[in-house]
């Protein structure tokens, strides 16, 4: 009964940390809501570099440098259903799905988190005008303990979103310049 009462009061405790909104690491990370959050940058690069660079699972490392692999199982094509791993530094592997996918434009990866929960990341690519494409990445915590969640790993993971999003730019931008000289 006293460890009962203990664990109830740690989680009670980590509860409240979560619902504290402090300030954001970045300003343009945006709060969506209770238990999420994105990021959004503009880039010259084509919605296509984008897209190649999130159809290629083997790859998020490249820009990802939290990840050591990612992968779909049994060579499976980037579409709803499949399933896949990823395996952040100090992380267990953890599986995925992708549970929407409209090619070129957006896709949403569900990850299996403890205790019956989900973290949902959603990206999507848009054409701004004819040199800018904004491209986003939300982060939403769901299930029974998404605030226990929320409150043990957004702060690193909005860390981490600001300095992944920034290597993708990068890398879309520089095969965005690769492809037209090759064009040209």
């Amino acid at each position: 009964m006293k460890q009962f009462f203990i664990l109830s009061i740690g989680l009670t405790f980590l509860a409240f940390i979560a619902t504290v909104q402090s300030h954001d690491l970045d300003n343009s990370i945006v709060s969506t809501g209770s238990w999420s959050y994105s990021l959004t940058l503009t880039t010259t690069a084509s919605e296509n570099d984008i897209w190649q660079l999130w159809e290629d699972v083997e790859n998020w490392k490249d820009y990802d440098t939290v990840l050591q692999y990612s992968y779909l199982e049994n060579d499976a094509d980037f579409e709803v259903g499949a399933t896949g791993y990823v395996k952040a530094r100090k992380a267990p592997k953890t599986k995925f799905e992708l549970i929407a996918v409209d090619p070129g434009k957006s896709f949403i990866e569900s990850l299996k988190l403890p205790f019956w929960n989900t973290l949902e990341l959603k990206r999507r690519v848009v054409r701004l005008t004819s040199k800018q494409v904004a491209f986003t990445h939300e982060v939403e915590f769901k299930g029974p303990l998404k605030r226990l969640m929320y409150g043990l790993l957004a702060k690193r993971f909005k860390k981490d979103l600001k300095m992944v999003m920034v290597n993708m730019k990068e890398l879309a931008e520089a095969q965005n310049t690769t492809n037209t000289r090759e064009i040209n």
